[in-house]
């Protein structure tokens, strides 16, 4: 028995770079909280609320996503994510008052969330049983670049540019993939065909459970994975007292 053969065509690699952009702000910002905490001069219990943000509203994203993938469709839901997620690096970095961070830190979060999920989703309905390779690939990617995010903020913290220029690496990798890649996406999927004989009733009653079942598995997701928000605080604090 033989495994499905994955192919890497472009919609695959527009995927691929979109999980490397998310990578670069969620190791990027998760490595700035202790930089930040020395700018806004707060103890580390209120520099951790951006982590908290960033849990918090990733939650948030997963119960809102079947309902954004429903109404606007994956492509449109990824690329709202993509611009709400670079809108709040933006304002993280131009901003050092702790509400606009704050903020910040939860659009980055919510927005990219819904990227992810969206973008994670479609990439596995396109490569079918190779679906699995190919989500595992895209991560490996996304962790090369979210390292390289991470030395990143470490090297510009000790140059005049300062530490929140590093930030720019997630809009500078996101107007490349646009340009590059913008017009591409997967196949839209074929509907599955339905009973002629399922009355408007049962079709609800089955579209409601569909509905929810889809809640719960998005929200589970997402508590699942809000925890990683706080799991590199440790990390960036020994990077912090010992930087390079």
């Amino acid at each position: 028995m033989t495994g499905a053969r994955l192919v890497r065509d472009r919609p695959t690699l527009l995927i691929y770079l979109l999980l490397a952009v998310f990578a670069s702000y969620v190791y990027g910002l998760s490595a700035a909280v202790p930089l930040l905490r020395i700018d806004q001069r707060t103890s580390a219990a209120v520099a951790s609320l951006h982590g908290t943000a960033m849990a918090v509203v990733t939650i948030a994203a997963g119960l809102a996503l079947p309902a954004l993938t429903r109404r606007y469709g994956r492509r449109a839901t990824t690329w709202f994510g993509v611009a709400g997620m670079n809108a709040g690096m933006l304002l993280v970095m131009f901003s050092s008052a702790l509400p606009l961070t704050l903020l910040g830190y939860g659009l980055a979060g919510g927005f990219g969330s819904v990227m992810l999920y969206a973008a994670t989703a479609a990439l596995n309905d396109h490569h079918g049983p190779a679906g699995t390779a190919a989500i595992s690939e895209a991560n490996a990617v996304a962790v090369i670049v979210g390292m390289a995010a991470t030395f990143l903020i470490s090297a510009c913290a000790h140059t005049p540019l300062g530490w929140r220029a590093a930030l720019l690496l997630t809009p500078v990798l996101t107007v490349l993939v646009v340009l590059a890649m913008g017009r591409v996406w997967t196949a839209p999927a074929v509907p599955p065909e339905t009973s002629r004989g399922t009355g408007g009733e049962e079709g609800r009653a089955t579209g409601a459970a569909r509905c929810c079942s889809a809640a719960w598995r998005w929200s589970s997701a997402s508590t699942c994975g809000a925890p990683r928000c706080c799991r590199r605080r440790p990390g960036s604090t020994r990077r912090r007292r010992r930087p390079g």
